[in-house]
C-alpha cells in the first residue's frame, strides 16, 4: 500500500516535521488496521477523533464511504481512508464529496 509523504503529510496537515515523521511511521506500521492507525495520528494531530462518511452502496457486511480524522471542518486538508479504493489519502473531504456527487450522481 502507499501512503502519503512526510512532505505532503507535513504541508497539507500542517504538522511539525516530527509530528509528520510519527503519522509516516503509524502508517507503515503493518500490525494496525486502518481505523487504529486513523485513532493514533488524530491524537498526534491533536484532532477531534475520527468520523465516517456513509456511501450510498455500504451494506452491513463491505463498506464503501471514507473514515477521516475530524480536524473540525470539510474544508481543511486532513488524512483519510477511503474504503472503496482501500487506501490513504490527504486532502480536504468538502471537495471529496463535492467531486464524487457530480461524477457518481450522489455520495
Amino acid at each position: 500500500m502507499r501512503y502519503p509523504s512526510i512532505k505532503r503529510i507535513r504541508t497539507y496537515l500542517n504538522v511539525s516535521l516530527d509530528s509528520a515523521k510519527d503519522i509516516r511511521s503509524i502508517l507503515e506500521n503493518q500490525k494496525i488496521n486502518y481505523l487504529t492507525k486513523l485513532r493514533r495520528i488524530s491524537i498526534v494531530m491533536e484532532a477531534h477523533g475520527v468520523e465516517y462518511i456513509s456511501h450510498r452502496k455500504d451494506t452491513y457486511y463491505v463498506q464503501y464511504g471514507i473514515e477521516y480524522i475530524n480536524v473540525g471542518d470539510l474544508y481543511t486538508p486532513t488524512l483519510y481512508y477511503n474504503h472503496e479504493l482501500q487506501s490513504f489519502a490527504v486532502g480536504d473531504l468538502g471537495t471529496v464529496i463535492e467531486k464524487k456527487f457530480r461524477n457518481l450522481g450522489g455520495y
